[in-house]
């Protein structure tokens, strides 16, 4: 990064921070072991939608299901997983 006098300043990458890398391979540890816990219906939506990015009409194709139906099952798995990593002591 470049001042205004034409000096130089290092710029820090947060995410090479020890401490932040451990932080967040404790935040993938415990979403990995909330969504072992999520029903095998929600745990597949949840991967189709967060994971491969998948849209809802993507997802309503495959599943066969309509997309109002994929939006319900998405918001119920959303709060499923929300309600596991309370359980397993995760910070919302």
């Amino acid at each position: 990064m470049t001042r205004d006098d034409e000096t130089e300043l290092p710029v820090e990458d947060d995410l090479r921070r020890p401490d932040r890398v451990a932080r967040l391979r404790e935040m993938e540890s415990l979403i990995e072991r909330a969504l072992a816990a999520v029903s095998p219906e929600h745990r597949e939506i949840l991967l189709m939608r967060e994971v491969q990015g998948m849209d809802y009409d993507g997802i309503a194709e495959v599943l066969r299901c309509r997309k109002g139906t994929v939006k319900s099952r998405l918001a119920r798995a959303r709060e499923q997983l929300r309600i596991r990593l309370v359980e397993l002591g995760g910070e919302l």
